[in-house]
């Protein structure tokens, strides 16, 4: 699923047996550069995570980044990603709405290890302390997070 187009549906690979495979998030083709997978993502997951990409990315009016899920594969474009991580934290730091930040730290913390891992530095937070939650719940899951 295009998580800037989130009535596409989503779109799972399928192996020749029959069952539902993982899924890869990558930069750039994995036939060029397979060292550019960023994530494995057990298929329920990586679609809950690109549900959540897709609702997240219309509600700020700005792209993920993260496009559909081709041949067990989920492109991912760093630019617009990073543009995306950068909105949505300033949407966590402007908000006073509870249950809208309790509804999207965990997206936001799995995107950042996605933008960690293709290289591009994590956006700076306004406040020094956000900053050091963010980079440890980050970090709290990339180690949960295969390659």
């Amino acid at each position: 699923m295009s998580s800037d187009d989130a009535s596409d549906g989503i779109r799972f690979a399928i192996t020749p047996t029959g069952a539902i495979s993982q899924i890869w998030f990558r930069t750039g083709s994995s036939h060029v550069a397979p060292e550019a997978g960023l994530w494995r993502a057990d298929d329920r997951v990586a679609g809950l995570f690109l549900g959540h990409a897709a609702l997240f990315a219309d509600f700020l009016g700005v792209p993920s980044g993260i496009g559909n899920i081709v041949n067990g594969e989920c492109p991912v474009d760093g630019s617009l990603l990073d543009a995306f991580c950068v909105a949505s934290l300033a949407e966590y730091g402007a908000t006073v709405q509870g249950i809208q930040r309790a509804l999207t730290v965990g997206f936001i913390a799995t995107a950042l290890v996605l933008l960690d891992r293709a290289g591009r530095p994590v956006p700076t937070c306004v406040a020094p302390e956000q900053q050091a939650a963010w980079a440890a719940l980050r970090d709290q899951h990339s180690a949960v997070m295969p390659r």
